[in-house]
């Protein structure tokens, strides 16, 4: 068990803009960046294999996400080489507020002292309710994730 604080977003490719009559002060490309924030608290489960203390393990289970923000970044290109961004909040979509996630992945522990050890854990999770209240067809964020850390004591 524990706590975490999530911050993930998605880019969208860079578009050009044409207009039929050119406009000198409009921007030539743009690109839209969707991000969010998140508390989050795994409730993960641990099973080594092998009998060592240290070593390979594999490591799942679910985890409460609980929403702080999401929000739109709109970001302008211009010719002149300048750049511009607004970021709003996104209401457009009802998004949930609490959320389960399930994540599964394996680590390594490494001792480094009698007291000290440091693990390396690559995990995968997944939104298991999606992240809209409203919509039939709904969208689950997926994440691969690096976790690590220093564990003392």
């Amino acid at each position: 068990m524990g706590l975490g604080y999530a911050r993930s977003a998605y880019r969208t490719q860079k578009t050009e803009l044409f207009f039929e009559m050119p406009e000198p002060n409009a921007p030539k490309y743009l690109h839209f960046v969707f991000a969010q924030q998140d508390i989050v608290v795994p409730l993960w489960f641990k099973y080594a294999p092998f009998k060592r203390k240290h070593g390979f393990y594999l490591i799942g289970g679910p985890s409460a996400q609980i929403k702080l923000a999401r929000t739109n970044i709109l970001v302008s290109k211009y010719g002149n080489g300048k750049r511009s961004t607004r970021k709003t909040e996104d209401t457009a979509t009802d998004y949930r507020t609490f959320n389960v996630n399930g994540a599964f992945g394996m680590g390594y522990d490494l001792p480094l002292s009698a007291k000290k050890h440091l693990f390396i854990q690559p995990t995968f999770d997944c939104n298991l309710l999606g992240t809209s209240k409203l919509v039939g067809l709904n969208r689950k964020i997926y994440s691969i994730g690096l976790h690590l850390g220093l564990i003392i004591g």
